[in-house]
């Protein structure tokens, strides 16, 4: 008796335990959320890969434009040279027409002449000697067959050097490395982020909405460079919504709608001019939530296949210099103070701007 006692207890608290576990699994899943971060990629940073390609199609059909405008105007000034070396040639057969004929004129009154003259003569030896035999008259020269033909004038001469009809260039190969120039953001080929570290686990932040420009000689970058970085501060995207939602909120992006950096100098300038290549140090304003700060941006520049701009860098900032409290929940997960800001921009040749002035010391009077 005491026996089935015991296995119906046993039995119980077996469907008890197992009735509890379900329980608390189920209690447990509405708390905890896991949320798993694939590791960042090198190429997260640089542009997406479709965009890249969809951006190279795009440059090669207005190529093809350009190449096909480029060779009509070519055959056009081509033909309108030819047709300018045959109205020449007309013309001057006209005009050696013109002359030949007024040459004959000229002949014919001086062979008149000459006959008066025999004329003349003869009769005066009639006079003076009668039995004289008379002076024969120089025959006529025999004229030109009418509609004679003149020699041929030489070939029209050859375009001058340099007017070749094929001298145009395509919009891809218009860069030019030294000069001062403008140079526009494509924000389909550029990305800004940040990567952040807290106490559960790292997470980026990153975004497309972004506009600019700059205008610098990538050959002498230190010469009066400027220009600026707009991002959109309500489009950084960390892939959690409710992350997005925090991060929008710290930075206030209802007000400060934007994050800005504006660059003003460069310095520590490594410059491969046969590589089309830059490496320095960017200086200039960034400016969060309102709030601007000097700061010092490594960078990489480098013309691509396709003469675009590629520029890189990264910088170490701390949220609480632009007065951002890190953000953090319930005292457990914080945010770090620190984060690393990082750009991979893409650029296109908008056009050559003046050159700025180069300071130069004062000269003072002895």
């Amino acid at each position: 008796m005491a026996r089935k006692l015991l296995q119906v207890v046993g039995a119980v608290a077996l469907v008890g335990l197992i009735v509890g576990s379900f329980a608390s699994l189920a209690v447990v899943s509405q708390r905890v959320q896991l949320v798993v971060q694939e590791p960042a990629e090198d190429g997260a940073r640089g542009p997406d890969a479709l965009a890249l390609l969809q951006a190279d199609v795009t440059l090669l059909r207005t190529d093809q434009v350009a190449l096909g405008e480029g060779l009509g105007q070519g055959f056009a000034a081509l033909q309108a040279q030819a047709q300018a070396a045959l109205e020449s040639q007309r013309g001057s057969e006209r005009e050696r027409a013109r002359e030949l004929a007024a040459l004959r004129a000229e002949l014919e009154g001086l062979r008149g002449e000459l006959r008066a003259v025999q004329l003349a003569a003869r009769d005066a030896a009639a006079v003076v000697a009668p039995s004289a035999e008379p002076v024969p008259l120089a025959p006529a020269e025999p004229a030109e067959p009418a509609g004679a033909a003149a020699s041929p004038d030489p070939q029209p001469s050859a375009p001058a050097a340099g007017a070749s009809f094929l001298s145009f260039k395509l919009p891809s190969q218009s860069f030019r490395f030294d000069g001062r120039q403008k140079l526009v953001l494509l924000p389909a080929l550029s990305r800004v982020g940040f990567d952040a570290r807290s106490t559960l686990h790292d997470f980026s932040g990153v975004t497309q909405r972004l506009s600019g420009a700059l205008e610098v000689d990538l050959a002498r970058p230190e010469l009066g460079p400027r220009g600026e970085v707009v991002v959109e501060s309500a489009s950084l995207d960390t892939g959690v919504a409710g992350r997005d939602e925090e991060l929008r909120s710290t930075l206030d992006t209802a007000r400060f709608k934007e994050l800005r950096f504006t660059w003003s100098g460069f310095e520590n300038a490594q410059v491969d001019s046969a590589q089309r290549t830059v490496r320095g140090t960017a200086r200039g304003k960034l400016s969060i939530r309102g709030v601007a700060r000097d700061v010092a941006l490594p960078v990489r520049v480098a013309v691509d296949a396709s003469q675009r701009v590629s520029i890189e860098g990264e910088l170490t900032i701390r949220l609480s210099e632009f007065g951002i409290e890190a953000p953090g929940k319930l005292g457990v997960v914080k945010v770090e103070d620190e984060l690393q800001l990082w750009l991979a921009l893409r650029a296109r040749r908008a056009g050559p701007v003046a050159q700025e002035p180069v300071a130069r010391e004062p000269v003072h009077a002895r």
